[in-house]
This record gives structure tokens, C-alpha cells and sequence, in this order.
């Protein structure tokens, strides 16, 4: 509300006043993450502005929803689902807007890798070793390789994209476990791990 007050060479005052409303206006909808596995969860948000500043939420489909009457609920849907938002101001305002979940299929991963052991390298006291990872199977994104002593200490923790692995260890790790694990797009994982030497 605006208010103006005019006041002239006598002193005498007239008062007017205006009222400027903002409309209400979503600015965001979302799904954090958009795609899921099967029983696995997503949360939902939207963000609004505009208005008188009171806003009422609710969320359909209801029945895979923690609560349908909130901003921002946990959905854990079953299958692929456009999830609705009716979003009412105190004035009796009200939009909605629609973000839809991807269930997607349960991702058969398979992780298997083999190596090689290059000589001793007499100057840098150092072995060349290669893992690959090539006979891995499934849509993998990433593969992530964890190299220990046998008594269990780090030597190596990496991810890369690709599948082979080269490396040089010092001597003193000639031999050690070797845990790869292989992830997807979607965020599946699949590990093996195996003695090297």
C-alpha cells in the first residue's frame, strides 16, 4: 500500500492512497535427483515468490509422497510419475506447475578386471602395473580402483573414465589387493576385488 499525502500553501492535507500487488509467481520446480532406481527416493521443491507471502502446497499424485501439503516432499515412486504442484496464495491466487521422475530400469552391472605386472625397474625401484577393467560389462560412467598393501594400507584410490589403469608402485608393493568398482549413469555400483601379486 502506498500512501501519498498533498498539503498546500494553507496548510490543508488530502490523503490518497493505492495498493500495488504483486502476483504470484513460481520461479522453480524440481526433482533432486530426476532419474531413480527402483525403491530408491527423490525430494521435490518448488520456489515461489509474489504474492502476499502465504503460500499452500499441495502435491499430486499423493500416494507416493511424505506429504503432499508441503514445499518440498520426499517422493518414492514405483514408476515413471509427473508429480503437480497447486501452489494458492492468501489471496485465493494459485498456479501450478509439473516436474516429471524417471524410474528407471534396475541396471545389470557386472564388475571384473584382470592385470598385469610389468619388471623392477633398477633405477626408480618401481613395478609397472596394469589393471583392465575392459571385461566389465553394463552402461558404466566410472571406474573406481583402490589399490592396498596385504596388511590393508592405501596405496592408490582413483577414478577415471576409462577402463585400464597404469600405474607405477614402489617395490615394496609387489603384491596387494586390488578393489574396483565400476558405477553408471544412474548411480548403480557393482565392486570385485582380487588379490594381485
Amino acid at each position: 500500500m502506498y500512501t501519498v499525502v498533498a498539503t498546500d500553501a494553507d496548510g490543508v492535507q488530502l490523503t490518497g492512497a493505492a495498493q500495488v500487488r504483486v502476483n504470484l509467481l513460481m520461479t522453480a520446480i524440481s526433482a533432486t535427483p530426476a532419474t531413480v532406481l527402483p525403491g530408491q527416493q527423490t525430494q521435490l521443491d518448488t520456489a515461489v515468490i509474489g504474492g502476499d507471502g502465504t503460500y499452500n502446497f499441495l502435491w499430486s499424485p499423493a500416494a507416493s509422497l511424505s506429504d503432499p501439503r508441503i514445499r518440498n516432499p520426499i517422493a518414492s515412486p514405483t514408476v515413471s510419475t509427473d508429480y503437480t504442484v497447486v501452489v494458492t496464495n492468501g489471496q485465493g491466487e494459485s498456479l501450478s506447475a509439473t516436474v516429471h521422475v524417471t524410474v528407471a530400469p534396475a541396471t545389470t552391472l557386472t564388475a571384473a578386471f584382470s592385470f598385469t605386472r610389468g619388471a623392477l625397474d633398477p633405477v626408480a625401484r618401481t613395478i609397472h602395473w596394469t589393471f583392465d577393467a575392459s571385461a566389465s560389462t553394463g552402461p558404466i560412467a566410472t571406474y573406481g580402483w583402490h589399490l592396498t598393501r596385504t596388511d590393508g594400507t592405501t596405496v592408490l584410490d582413483i577414478v577415471s573414465a576409462t577402463p585400464v589403469l597404469e600405474v607405477d608402485l614402489p617395490e615394496t608393493v609387489a603384491r596387494g589387493n586390488a578393489t574396483l568398482t565400476i558405477t553408471a549413469v544412474n548411480g548403480a555400483t557393482a565392486t570385485i576385488t582380487q588379490a594381485f601379486r
